[in-house]
């Protein structure tokens, strides 16, 4: 029971920014990584090119109104075309996930082709040329998620990287539920005080 308080306590507090996500790993996956549409300090990371695009995970990635966006860098490749950008991701504690946002920023010459996501149902997608928004059912803390996407560039030569801003959001429910189990929290707290 205390293990069951324990875990529902750290779910809530790394929802509330009281901790920090990115400090909360999923067994076997690299460090977490916290992000949302905030305006606070950004998570950077940095992904090779495989030749034919870009393997990025697997990462945790909790949702934390205190951060700022995920900042991926994908070193660019020496010739134009369209390739492969595959993101292997788990969502890490905190509200689950209904949607995941990613936009190119300063890349001249790039957009988003087509995509393809598993570990999420239910899905629509809102795309421009330089944006992407995927919107689906819940997918709640723990789950795995694969995202896959195509970059097109018809332009050469290739010589700055690309940069891609990118964060999950939670589902309004569940936002609900992470304050009515700090309340439930608070009230078991004063009961035994």
């Amino acid at each position: 029971m205390r293990n069951l308080f324990f875990k529902l306590f750290v779910i809530v507090a790394a929802s509330l920014g009281l901790i920090a996500p990115a400090q909360i790993a999923v067994a076997g996956v690299a460090p977490g990584i916290a992000a949302s549409g905030g305006s606070g300090a950004s998570m950077s990371t940095s992904h090779p090119f495989t030749g034919t695009g870009w393997d990025v995970g697997p990462y945790a990635v909790s949702l934390d109104p205190a951060a700022g966006p995920w900042i991926k860098t994908l070193d660019p490749p020496s010739f134009p075309g369209t390739f492969v950008l595959t993101e292997h991701l788990f969502v890490g504690p905190g509200p689950a996930w209904t949607d995941w946002h990613e936009e190119i920023l300063n890349s001249p010459g790039w957009t988003w082709g087509g995509w393809g996501i598993a570990g999420a149902g239910n899905v629509q997608v809102n795309q421009t040329p330089t944006m992407i928004e995927f919107f689906f059912d819940p997918v709640p803390p723990g789950s795995e998620i694969w995202f896959t996407k195509e970059l097109v560039n018809q332009t050469a030569p290739i010589v700055q990287p690309i940069k891609i801003l990118e964060y999950p959001t939670p589902e309004p429910a569940s936002l609900a539920l992470v304050a009515g189990a700090l309340l439930g929290l608070v009230a078991l707290r004063r009961r035994r005080g």
